[in-house]
């Protein structure tokens, strides 16, 4: 049987949370496919008590995420693909949205938003991966993709190609780029509804491991940079990242939007050492970009944050406490 939507279950020790995630999900349309990374606590138990709800369950030692995460993508066999963390699960009605969308060939990829669940309630809402219209140098640079709540068509996968298995917090952002460079914005599809309930707890890589992601994402840039042979890039981000191994990148890409990619990208970089109170590495990354890129909106935040890193941090400090 051919199934219109494959949601990939990548599962580790997730026993608590994994059944909640598995019942959201359950469809006669909806292939689920469960890849345990030969969990030690109750998980394999609830998957043999749910077995009839999966097309294809194993637990065994992985590499990995991303490995879990591509065995499943050579299972798959829906039309409609993405995977969906053990400690996640959709919200009520988000396959049926998550379909209709795809009814129209021109989608590539279906975006909605997420709740953020915090001790069983949810507590924020996210944005949805961010899409800067009529400017992809800025979704390139920034590329902050929301991956519970972005769906995608499994023929542009399958050109792609599978997750980057050296990438252990970035692999969907390193679709999400690849996607930009081959495709533009076109067949983006975003829609102001919620698709996704994404579960923050002690034990979720986005809390125990922030840190990590910003590492591997500012690895990923300068590797992006030596691919395509931007030096300068590569070398301006010697001293906050190493090289990464890339994986099935386009043969061909505008080098000039990369390069103004990478201002945006600069001008984030700023952006959080100004939150960090390290002014001085705000000053290199804003002398590094170039401005005259850079949309109005964001033209005006390089001169407030260029103005506010030469104040001294005792008077920053002072400001933000008087501050109404």
């Amino acid at each position: 049987m051919s199934f219109p939507i494959s949601v990939i279950v990548p599962s580790f020790n997730q026993g608590q949370y994994i059944e909640q995630t598995i019942s959201s999900m359950t469809s006669i349309s909806t292939e689920v496919l469960v890849f345990d990374g030969k969990s030690t606590d109750q998980t394999t138990t609830i998957l043999r008590r749910l077995d009839d709800q999966l097309a294809h369950w194993i637990s065994e030692p992985d590499q990995g995420q991303s490995h879990a995460i591509n065995k499943g993508l050579n299972k798959a066999t829906g039309k409609i693909i993405n995977w969906i963390n053990s400690d996640d699960y959709l919200e009520p009605g988000a396959l049926e949205a998550i379909e209709s969308a795809f009814k129209d060939e021109a989608v590539n990829v279906f975006i909605g938003k997420s709740n953020i669940v915090k001790d069983g309630k949810i507590v924020a809402q996210s944005r949805g991966t961010d899409i800067y219209k009529g400017n992809l140098a800025k979704t390139i640079g920034r590329a902050r993709i929301d991956q519970p709540e972005t769906w995608w068509r499994k023929s542009v996968i399958d050109e792609i190609g599978p997750l980057n298995q050296a990438l252990h917090y970035t692999m969907d952002r390193d679709w999400w780029i690849k996607y930009l460079l081959r495709f533009g914005m076109s067949g983006i599809k975003k829609e102001n509804v919620v698709l996704a309930n994404f579960r923050l707890h002690g034990e979720s890589k986005t809390v125990s491991q922030s840190d990590a992601f910003k590492v591997e994402r500012n690895s990923y840039y300068r590797s992006l940079a030596k691919e395509y042979g931007l030096v300068s890039q590569a070398k301006e981000l010697s001293g906050i990242a190493d090289f990464l191994p890339l994986t099935n990148m386009p043969a061909q890409v505008d080098l000039q939007l990369l390069r103004k990619a990478f201002s945006y990208f600069y001008l984030l970089l700023a952006d959080e050492a100004y939150v960090k109170g390290d002014h001085r590495s705000v000053r290199y990354f804003l002398d590094t970009l170039d401005k005259k890129i850079l949309s109005t909106d964001d033209y005006a935040f390089y001169d407030k944050l260029a103005f506010r890193s030469k104040l001294p941090s005792t008077l920053i400090k002072l400001a933000r406490k008087i501050k109404p």
